[in-house]
């Protein structure tokens, strides 16, 4: 009877030892489990955190380029200058409620934001930004974001540029002739362009000069200004060669009301002397060879001289027509 009731005791002791191993592991599994949860739940909301401060900058973004338009023309700088001026003004942390913020930097480092020169030989500035959630209890994320600005809101239409082996005219054009008119849908291809024969569209421009104008799209295998010769293409010109562009006299000169293509080899840079006057109202674009992909002509002033006189329209290149690029979609990098 006694060892039944020694046996009863020990089981129930057994028991209970069970029980309390089994809920003290529950409870400490219930503590991990709920401090995993805190801390998913602490980085999801610094997530948060970093994404609102992504919506934050495009939205900053949109809002400052009519204002960077402004002071581009009042300061008589560039718009990308002070458009990315504008955007680290507000760089910086950005409290959202408690101890919860957003840190915002513009990332000018190598390769990121678009590194600022003449707009007219800009046609898109992209911007690359941080954004770091923090949360009160200083859970971190940090997010990368990026959009562009474009020129003309990334709608420059480029005329044909079809392969053909000189001096072949270019699919899609018509042989240029001086003296003969051509109706506004012509693209006129002109082998020997000489300004001093062309007669049709001449008038005097007072100090011995003549301004002759082209109204069409115009591909020139080569070009001569013979002196006191005022070249107005008021299109796209494209150039087969830099070195075939050949200006003679003080008072000559060649202007692209527009956009224009020039076709290499670059020639060895002339010195500033010697740099012949065109000006290109719009962009100037470089293509080294048939095959070689189109870019803007960054350097175009080592090769040729833009007098005071060369006006960037605001119709084509100017402060007036930057905007911010809807069909790209923001995009955002998640680190």
């Amino acid at each position: 009877m006694k060892s039944e009731k020694g046996y009863t005791l020990i089981l129930v002791m057994i028991i209970i030892a069970v029980t309390m191993v089994l809920a003290m592991a529950l409870s400490a599994a219930a503590i991990t489990t709920t401090k995993q949860f805190n801390k998913t739940d602490n980085r999801n909301k610094a997530t948060d955190l970093a994404e609102m401060g992504v919506t934050h900058y495009v939205t900053l973004g949109k809002s400052l380029i009519e204002p960077a338009k402004a002071n581009a023309i009042k300061y008589k700088t560039n718009f990308c200058t002070e458009f990315t001026n504008e955007l680290k003004k507000n760089n910086g942390e950005k409290k959202v409620e408690d101890k919860n913020k957003y840190v915002l930097n513009l990332d000018t480092s190598s390769g990121k934001t678009t590194t600022c020169v003449d707009d007219s030989k800009l046609s898109s500035i992209k911007i690359v930004f941080s954004s770091k959630g923090i949360t009160g209890i200083n859970e971190e994320v940090e997010l990368e974001g990026s959009f562009n600005i474009n020129k003309n809101g990334g709608s420059v239409v480029f005329p044909d540029l079809p392969n053909r082996i000189p001096p072949q005219v270019p699919n899609g054009y018509i042989t240029g002739v001086e003296n003969k008119p051509y109706s506004s849908s012509d693209k006129v291809f002109f082998q020997d362009y000489q300004a001093n024969k062309d007669k049709i569209n001449e008038v005097n421009i007072g100090g011995g000069v003549k301004k002759v104008t082209i109204k069409n799209i115009a591909w020139f295998d080569s070009i001569k200004d013979n002196g006191n010769r005022y070249i107005y293409i008021q299109n796209w010109a494209i150039f087969s060669s830099i070195n075939a562009i050949a200006i003679n006299g003080a008072k000559s000169e060649i202007v692209v009301d527009g956009n224009a293509i020039f076709f290499g080899p670059k020639p060895t840079k002339p010195s500033s002397s010697a740099r012949k006057d065109v000006c290109v109202t719009g962009t100037a674009y470089y293509k080294a060879n048939k095959d070689a992909p189109l870019e803007v002509f960054t350097n175009f002033t080592d090769y040729f001289n833009e007098k005071a006189t060369c006006v960037k329209s605001p119709t084509t290149t100017g402060n007036n027509n930057w905007l911010f690029d809807d069909k790209e979609d923001v995009k955002v990098i998640y680190k």
